[in-house]
């Protein structure tokens, strides 16, 4: 091989790696997940599944139950969902840029009552109402220690036993609780970054 051929080559494959090297935009967006990206109003945001640290144990939710009425709703979590930041500044109050930003969960939620209690089932996190006229939510969040999940859409109807449901939690402490204003819920679970006292 000519000495000029194969160090033309060596520059031509130096000048195209790059563009071979750099991940495409579904590659990026996998990336991304894994370390987080700017989402909303410059949030660090990523998909995850929703995780409970309980003592040394580190507990990966499977269904969020929520017992209104005489059937049971939930969530199916077994798939990723939002995952943002909790440790952010409130810039509610500050013009223009409090639209701009996500605000926190407790200038949301300020004032907001406390409407029902969480409990944790195996891998099932289970809400026990207050008052039975809680209505199903149209958007939940979730918080815990340093991260906010955003559980998308509305609660489904579940058939699973509610007895047994009943009987377990009965039998467990609550965790945590949740808050409700207009159609948004937002659940606490113990400890967390969103409000004081919760």
């Amino acid at each position: 091989m000519d000495r000029r051929d194969f160090s033309k080559g060596l520059l031509l494959s130096g000048v195209a790696a790059p563009m071979i090297l750099q991940p495409s935009p579904s590659h990026s967006f996998i990336a991304n997940n894994d370390k987080g990206h700017q989402g909303e109003g410059g949030v660090d945001q990523s998909l995850a599944r929703i995780q409970l640290q309980i003592g040394t144990s580190i507990i990966v939710l499977t269904y969020l139950i929520m017992l209104l009425g005489n059937s049971p709703f939930g969530y199916n979590l077994g798939s990723p969902v939002k995952r943002f930041s909790a440790n952010r500044a409130d810039t509610s109050n500050v013009p223009i840029l409090g639209d701009l930003t996500r605000q926190t969960l407790a200038s949301q939620f300020r004032n907001a009552p406390v409407v029902a209690t969480m409990y944790l089932i195996n891998t099932m996190l289970i809400l026990v109402p207050l008052a039975a006229s809680m209505q199903r939510p149209k958007k939940t969040l979730l918080t815990h220690r340093d991260y906010e999940y955003e559980v998308p859409g509305r609660p489904k109807p579940l058939s699973l036993s509610t007895p047994i449901i009943g009987e377990s939690f009965r039998r467990s402490d609550a965790i945590g609780t949740a808050r409700q204003r207009n159609s948004e819920l937002l659940i606490l679970i113990k400890p967390h970054l969103a409000m004081e006292g919760s």
